[in-house]
């Protein structure tokens, strides 16, 4: 089983480089996918809630062997985020497989050549 889910976290909607624009443009995007997913019976779950939180409670319910997400490129608050999580989750066990999306590697101090990035 897998759990489609979009998580909406208060620290990154409440900063202040974010934009009712960015939340908007999400919130379209999250009812895009959820519009292919009917076909399938399926649907994407939009939860309001930092991602520790959110995971320690599904964790009281549910048996989570790997978590699947995209690699952001967000700034220093998501990204500090995401260390934290990155502990979490090897703490619970949990495997995290993150997936490249763009030309930004995240945590380089040397970024000269991200077209290479890009080409891969």
């Amino acid at each position: 089983p897998v759990l489609l889910l979009h998580l909406n976290e208060p620290s990154i909607i409440h900063a202040p480089d974010c934009d009712t624009r960015h939340v908007r443009f999400i919130q379209e995007s999250i009812q895009d996918i959820q519009s292919s997913l009917s076909p399938y019976n399926a649907r994407i779950y939009s939860i309001y809630g930092e991602v520790k939180e959110v995971f320690t409670t599904l964790l009281s319910h549910f048996n989570i062997h790997t978590v699947f997400s995209h690699r952001e490129t967000g700034n220093q608050l998501s990204y500090q985020r995401d260390i934290q999580i990155a502990r979490f989750l090897k703490k619970e066990n949990i495997i995290w497989k993150e997936f490249q999306q763009g030309a930004i590697l995240r945590g380089h101090e040397n970024q000269t050549d991200w077209h290479m990035a890009w080409k891969e």
